[in-house]
C-alpha cells in the first residue's frame, strides 16, 4: 500500500510539473536579455534623435534671438531717426510760418514802395 501511495504521489508530482511547465514554458533568459537589449537600443536611438532635434531647435532659437536683437537695434535706431525728423519738421514748420510772414511783409513793403514812387512822381510833376 505504501508503494502504491508513493507511486501515486510521484505520478501526481510529475503530472503537476508537466501541467505547470505547459502553462509556463521554460524561460529562455538569452531571448529575454536580447529583447531587453533591443528595447534599450531603440530607446537610446529615440533619445539620440530627440537630442539631435533639440540641438537643431536650439540653433534655430539662437539664430532667431540674434535676428530679434538685430531687429530691436534697428527699431531703436529708427525711433531715434523718427524723433529727430519730427523735431526737424517742427523747426521747418516754424521757419515756414516765419517765411510767410516775411513774404507778406515784403509784399506790403513793395506796395508801399510803389505808392512812394507814385507820390514822388506826382510831386515832381
Amino acid at each position: 500500500m505504501r508503494r502504491f501511495i508513493s507511486t501515486v504521489l510521484i505520478v501526481a508530482a510529475c503530472f503537476t510539473v508537466s501541467v505547470a511547465s505547459a502553462q509556463n514554458p521554460p524561460v529562455d533568459n538569452r531571448a529575454i536579455l536580447e529583447q531587453k537589449g533591443n528595447e534599450v537600443q531603440q530607446r537610446e536611438n529615440i533619445v539620440k534623435q530627440l537630442q539631435e532635434e533639440l540641438d537643431k531647435l536650439e540653433k534655430v532659437e539662437k539664430a532667431a534671438r540674434s535676428k530679434y536683437k538685430e531687429h530691436e537695434a534697428a527699431m531703436k535706431e529708427a525711433r531715434k531717426v523718427y524723433k529727430k525728423a519730427m523735431k526737424d519738421r517742427k523747426i521747418a514748420d516754424k521757419n515756414l510760418v516765419i517765411a510767410r510772414k516775411n513774404l507778406q511783409a515784403a509784399k506790403k513793403a513793395q506796395e508801399y514802395q510803389k505808392k512812394l514812387m507814385k507820390a514822388e512822381k506826382e510831386i515832381k510833376n
